[in-house]
């Protein structure tokens, strides 16, 4: 299994950190690449 530091942080995020974490993704001001908004909804 590959190993990555972002999905560990990820783990330790609350579920209100989550919903925040979802609406700075999808900022457009933040965000040019909508590929990302699909890996987040999983």
């Amino acid at each position: 299994m590959y190993k990555s530091t972002l999905i560990d942080a990820l783990k330790t995020f609350s579920n209100q950190e989550i919903k925040e974490f979802s609406l700075f993704i999808q900022s457009p001001y933040y965000n040019k690449i909508k590929v990302s908004l699909n890996y987040l909804s999983r």
